[in-house]
């Protein structure tokens, strides 16, 4: 279980996109099935897992978990992984 869980967190990336494939077939599986609404599917939930999820579980590691997420890329711990974090983190939109 344990590697099970440090495989899942460390390719998060690959866990994003199957989470969203897994939320899209489930919005399919409830609709009327027709090609607009799988492209929208497909397209909403790889958004938000693979893009949004994503950057937000950067930012949380690379800021909160600085010295752990260095220590698994191979860098020292440096202000660089509070950078990095930000650069990833939720923005709110322009107004």
């Amino acid at each position: 279980m344990t590697s099970l869980i440090e495989f899942v967190l460390a390719h998060f990336t690959l866990t994003f996109l199957v989470l969203g494939l897994v939320a899209s077939a489930l919005s399919v599986a409830f609709r009327p099935r027709t090609s607009a609404n799988l492209v929208e599917a497909l397209f909403a939930w790889f958004l938000f897992f693979s893009i949004g999820v994503s950057f937000l579980y950067n930012f949380v590691m690379h800021v909160f978990f600085g010295e752990m997420a260095a220590r698994f890329i191979g860098w020292q711990n440096s202000p660089f992984q509070a950078e990095v974090g930000m650069a990833g983190r939720p923005m709110s939109p322009c107004k």
